[in-house]
C-alpha cells in the first residue's frame, strides 16, 4: 500500500476492537479505535478516515443510527457493519443509508479485508 489508509473501528467490545485493529495493522492499514458511535462522531472532523467498520448493536447509538447521522452530515466515507443480528431488513435499511456491506458474525477475516480494500478503492 503506497498511501496508508486509515480504518475507523467502532465497537463497544474491547476484544473485538483489539482483534480488528491487530488484523488491519498487520495488513498495512492505520487504525483509529472508538468505543462508541458517539465518540467517533465527536472526533470525526479531526480524522482522515478512509473506511469505517462498525458494530451494529452497541450501547448508545447503533451502527444504523451512526450511518443515518453520517448521511445527514453529508459524510460519504465508506462504511461496513458487522453484527450477530443480520437480517434482510437490517441489510435493506443499511443499504438505504449508504452502508456498503453488512457482515454477519462470525465472519471470515479475509472477506472483511477484501471488503475494506474494495471500499477504500
Amino acid at each position: 500500500m503506497s498511501e496508508r489508509l486509515i480504518v475507523a473501528v467502532i465497537d463497544d467490545d474491547e476484544d473485538i476492537r483489539q482483534a480488528l485493529a491487530a488484523m488491519f495493522t498487520s495488513n498495512g492499514y492505520g487504525v483509529e479505535c472508538f468505543v462508541s458511535a458517539e465518540q467517533f462522531l465527536g472526533r470525526i472532523e479531526a480524522r482522515a478516515i478512509s473506511v469505517i467498520v462498525s458494530d451494529l448493536q452497541m450501547a448508545g447509538l447503533s451502527g444504523l443510527e451512526l450511518a443515518r447521522e453520517l448521511h445527514a452530515r453529508g459524510v460519504d466515507t465508506p462504511m461496513l457493519l458487522i453484527t450477530a443480528f443480520a437480517s434482510d431488513a437490517v441489510r435493506l435499511r443499511a443499504k438505504r443509508l449508504g452502508v456498503r456491506v453488512v457482515l454477519e458474525k462470525p465472519f471470515d477475516p479475509a472477506i472483511l479485508l477484501r471488503e475494506v480494500a474494495a471500499a477504500a478503492g
